[in-house]
């Protein structure tokens, strides 16, 4: 086990993202991510993501449905 503290975690900045690796490894990887509006979409064909929004909102599509997703209190 690994107890990692996001705020020690040196950020990894893109055009689209600034983005904190929580925990790499060979069959899981965990990211903390900082999404700027108007950002590009990207996607990953090889790989499954879990999105858990914090704060804001944003459109997400899978395969031909745009969802609209949002952070709950």
């Amino acid at each position: 086990m690994k107890i990692i503290n996001r705020s020690k975690i040196k950020p990894l900045e893109n055009a689209c993202e600034v983005l904190q690796e929580m925990h790499p490894s060979a069959n899981l990887s965990m990211s903390y991510a900082t999404i700027t509006k108007g950002s590009k979409p990207h996607k990953h064909l090889l790989m499954e993501e879990v999105y858990y929004i914090v704060k804001g909102k944003a459109k997400m599509k899978i395969g031909s449905k745009i969802f609209e997703i949002k952070a709950e209190i």
